[in-house]
């Protein structure tokens, strides 16, 4: 059975996402968070770091979401029709 294919926007947010955190967590981005504040005890470095991750996994779960949401509600595929059509 074919799985009718998400659509552009949430095929092209899959794509974007990992490249997105990639970038965020670089060499270069995390320094920039390199200093001596704390934000509740928690030195700055730390913070991001956790920040971004928790962002990264709750995008990927939205964007799952919409995804599972996107392929249930497109219905049966041409394929799908012809497989019924050939049994029976």
């Amino acid at each position: 059975m074919n799985t009718p294919p998400p659509s552009p926007r949430l095929r092209d947010a899959a794509v974007v996402l990992p490249l997105l955190g990639l970038f965020l967590l670089m060499p270069p981005m995390i320094r920039l968070f390199v200093a001596k504040h704390d934000i509740a005890g928690v030195p700055l470095i730390v913070a991001y770091l956790f920040g971004v991750w928790v962002v990264l996994i709750a995008c990927a779960a939205l964007l799952a979401r919409g995804i599972a949401r996107s392929n249930r509600t497109a219905g049966p595929t041409r394929d799908d029709d012809e497989d019924r059509d050939a049994a029976g």
